[in-house]
């Protein structure tokens, strides 16, 4: 078969001391705890320094079973000879490895096991130990003596990566929840189909015999295979809560009413675009915006909605419906007011004496486009602030 080529890799097996801190939105190291394992100093056998669990792995072979493998037979001497089962195996990245394996890589994996319970570990020589993740993070850094410098950076990765995680919702809960395979109720399949050489798999055989299993069958309207939701009792945290919520204004209008668009004769066409789109520097504000026009009296207002251009020329306002051009003064013939919180202006047309208010949230960008096209202001000039001004 030729030689296997082997991964090295690293294993930070986590757990919660407490269900509450999976709900946590701020992350705290106190409130997890991580395996590592003491190792002495080279050189130097009574010192000693904390490790990650590592080990190598053949790098065409399941990851997740190899890791789940390796960390149940690491375990076992601190476990009464039972070993713990992680629930899943997270690839976190990979890091730059130091000293003899100097330019290779090497990566971190994480292993989230069950909340911590009250039973107390056995010490036994050489085996890892649990250890409360804030205090190793007091003293960890990249040149600390107490841990390998591959240790080092990437517990300082796995505070990071943690401390982020927190931030999204559901993440942790989703990091520690029931592996897939305990989250299985129930199995049933139909026995005339197995093979009576070859044993049923012993992760989902719940106990049952044959006849059992064909009157669960015949329950089950003579189904095959049986599977339950996974998801169904696993305390899997959902919100209901909607976001946003946006509606075609559209919908349910029906066709638009086509004899309401009015199209107005070649010469008036020409003459109405030309004014508008002759200067090159034209500022539209494709926008709808309402244009009041005051008369005498408050129940005479007219109200119709328009586009807003400012160019060189002056002010120009184009019917929305019919793409008329509704009106065009030029500078010097106008003069505008800024309104209240930046919500509309008012113009003032000299000539014919009319008033009227352009009612929009960009009224404040629609007078510094008029104070600079005018030529009142320059770029730099904080006039640009003032709220009145001729035109």
């Amino acid at each position: 078969m030729g030689n296997q080529e082997l991964e090295e890799v690293f294993v930070a097996v986590i757990r919660p001391k407490n269900t509450a801190s999976l709900n946590s939105k701020e992350y705290r190291a106190k409130a997890y705890e991580i395996l590592l394992i003491e190792v002495p100093l080279e050189g130097k056998e009574k010192k000693r320094k904390k490790v990650l669990l590592g080990t190598k792995i053949q790098a065409d072979s399941d990851r997740t079973k190899s890791i789940l493998e390796y960390v149940d037979e690491t375990t076992k001497p601190i476990s009464n000879n039972q070993g713990i089962i992680g629930k899943r195996v997270v690839h976190m990245r990979k890091f730059q490895l130091d000293g003899d394996s100097e330019g290779k890589e090497a990566s971190l994996f994480i292993v989230p096991i069950n909340v911590k319970d009250n039973s107390k570990s056995v010490y036994h020589p050489g085996s890892p130990s649990f250890y409360c993740l804030q205090d190793i993070m007091r003293v960890c850094s990249e040149t600390s003596a107490h841990f390998s410098s591959t240790t080092s950076k990437m517990l300082l990765a796995l505070d990071k990566w943690l401390a982020e995680l927190h931030s999204v919702p559901h993440a942790i809960p989703a990091l520690f929840r029931p592996a897939p395979v305990d989250r299985v109720k129930t199995n049933v399949s139909n026995p005339a189909y197995a093979v009576e050489s070859k044993q049923t798999d012993g992760l989902l055989h719940m106990g049952y015999t044959a006849l059992e299993i064909k009157s669960k069958m015949m329950s089950l309207e003579k189904a095959d295979l049986c599977i339950e939701n996974p998801l169904y009792g696993s305390d899997l945290q959902y919100t209901n809560r909607v976001d946003k919520v946006i509606i075609n204004p559209y919908f349910g209008l029906g066709a638009p009413d086509y004899s309401k668009i009015q199209i107005p004769k070649r010469d008036k066409w020409q003459h109405s675009m030309s004014s508008v789109t002759e200067d090159k520097s034209v500022y539209a504000l494709k926008m709808p915006l309402f244009c009041v026009f005051t008369k005498a009296s408050s129940s005479t207002h007219k109200v119709i909605r328009v586009y807003v251009g400012v160019n060189t020329k002056g002010l120009h306002l184009m019917n929305m419906e019919t793409k008329v051009l509704h009106l065009s003064l030029e500078y010097g013939t106008f003069m505008w007011q800024l309104g209240q919180a930046d919500q509309y202006v008012q113009i003032h047309s000299l000539e014919n004496k009319k008033n009227f208010i352009v009612h929009t949230k960009q009224a404040g960008l629609i007078v510094k486009l008029l104070m600079k096209l005018s030529g009142q202001i320059t770029p730099n000039d904080r006039a640009a602030l003032d709220k009145y001004a001729y035109g």
